[in-house]
């Protein structure tokens, strides 16, 4: 069987962008049950402002908000972890 999860909070490589371990948790244990998963992280892209705000209140954003908060654009990549 084949698993596509598409999400924005998928933690990424990047030490900077940290996204939620619960999603690869789920994916971690697809894989560990024999099925073929993917996963394709998409993230909006704003401008440089943006990314400086978020560096600046990264702790506030979240408490207030609740979401995952990203200080920089990732580049496209594409690595295996945990069979995923």
């Amino acid at each position: 069987m084949n698993i596509l999860l598409l999400s924005t909070i998928y933690p990424l490589p990047s030490k900077e962008n940290k996204g939620t371990s619960v999603c690869h948790y789920f994916t971690k244990e697809w894989a560990k049950e024999g099925h073929n998963v993917r996963v394709v992280h998409y993230q909006a892209v704003y401008p440089f402002f943006y990314y400086w705000a978020a560096r600046v209140a990264r702790d506030l954003i979240t408490a207030k908000t609740g979401a995952v908060v990203y200080t920089k654009r990732d580049k496209g990549a594409q690595y295996e972890w945990d069979g995923v």
